[in-house]
């Protein structure tokens, strides 16, 4: 498949064998999506909700009680929040063909969608597959679910954070050097990954090495027939949907010179954390912040809030936001090098949308105001502020 860049629109087109002989065929993409208008399409398979631009409702490509599907007529984006399946029209019919196992930059999948979409006259005729566990699982890993074994981690995670309490211990860090308190720890299930204990826990548990490994908890090392535990001296963040349950993890660096990155996530996570956590029927501002610790600490005070990871967004995480139907309102960190601020610049004219809440300058993010109570009135008004004014 060969694809080129036209000056006239930078239409992107693609190379096709047709059906009947054969014979190459070029097909323009932008054209052939103009053709399935995505909320038309969506709604074969599942009913929507909303006014305007934004749409929201349950997935059909996975079980759930809330919905955490949203799209967005004008950019012709759709995104799951929970099983992270996203993009265009083209990736959705991939989506219902294959399942989780759609990969657009599968040659042969791609180039087979392409030909039921440029075939057929109206809409093709593609069946959708029943839906699967949240998220995608292969069927070669056995009898292995997602949910039992994500929620196994996360219990192993949490049970080492607390049972180690000494004064220089994380738990005792996010304590009193982030100002977090239990409840708000025990609910986002926070825990705690030491240097070993993870490869022993695997293997006293009776787990395959191969399923961890499948999930990014394990990786292979450059020594043969070596693995390692993927996450290493790192408080553990995980992102849980509405119903509690373990989408991805991810860990911050402990303590801070134990090396970088600062943040690691699971390999397969790509889009914002805390996403499926969020009701998106709600009209409510949602505060876009760069750490989980920083989102921990607005849930503490009441708030709504989701994590980039840092300030450099993929393509994934573009579609998650672009397609979240609630007002975005970015909280850049004030960085020496003006980092947060040229990120939320850059973020707003991708996403043509968000507004800006800005911190006092001498506060560098939400969360170093925690451990100090002379600060935390004054930012916390900040926020709720903001949301009096923009109700």
């Amino acid at each position: 498949m060969s694809s080129r860049k036209q000056s006239n629109g930078a239409i992107l087109r693609t190379a096709c064998r047709s059906c009947a002989t054969g014979a190459p065929t070029m097909i323009d993409l932008e054209s052939l999506k103009r053709r399935f208008p995505i909320a038309d399409v969506v709604t074969r398979y599942t009913t929507l909700k909303g006014k305007g631009d934004n749409l929201v409702g349950l997935c059909p490509f996975h079980e759930e009680r809330h919905p955490s599907f949203s799209l967005s007529i004008s950019s012709g984006l759709w995104c799951c929040h929970g099983c992270r399946a996203g993009g265009d029209v083209i990736d959705f019919f991939g989506q219902v063909r294959y399942s989780h196992r759609w990969n657009r930059h599968d040659r042969e999948m791609f180039k087979a969608i392409l030909r039921e979409m440029s075939g057929s006259p109206s809409y093709p005729t593609i069946s959708l597959r029943p839906a699967l566990p949240v998220p995608k699982i292969q069927r070669s890993l056995g009898s292995v679910d997602d949910q039992p074994f994500m929620e196994m981690v996360t219990h192993f995670y949490s049970e080492q954070l607390w049972r180690h309490t000494a004064a220089n211990s994380p738990l005792e860090y996010l304590r009193h050097g982030r100002g977090f308190s239990d409840q708000t720890l025990r609910a986002a299930r926070v825990g705690f990954a030491a240097q070993k204990e993870f490869l022993r826990f695997i293997a006293l548990s009776g787990s395959k090495a191969k399923v961890a490994k499948y999930y990014g908890f394990v990786q292979q090392s450059q020594t043969p027939g070596k693995i390692y535990a993927f996450f290493r001296q790192r408080i553990i963040f995980p992102d849980l949907d509405r119903d509690g349950r373990v989408l991805h993890i991810c860990g911050r660096i402990f303590p801070d010179d134990a090396g970088e990155p600062k943040y690691l996530a699971q390999p397969s996570f790509k889009t914002v954390h805390g996403m499926g956590a969020l009701d998106l029927e709600s009209t409510r501002p949602v505060f876009v912040v760069e750490s989980p610790p920083d989102r921990l600490t607005l849930i503490q005070w009441g708030l709504e809030a989701v994590a980039t990871l840092g300030t450099k967004l993929s393509p994934e995480a573009l579609i998650a936001l672009k397609t979240c139907p609630r007002p975005l309102v970015f909280v850049p960190h004030n960085d020496a090098n003006l980092a947060g601020e040229n990120a939320v610049a850059s973020w707003q004219a991708e996403l043509k949308k968000g507004s800006v809440l800005r911190l006092p300058a001498h506060i560098k993010d939400p969360n170093t105001v925690l451990p100090h109570p002379d600060l935390v009135g004054q930012v916390r008004e900040l926020f709720e502020t903001f949301l009096r004014e923009n109700a």
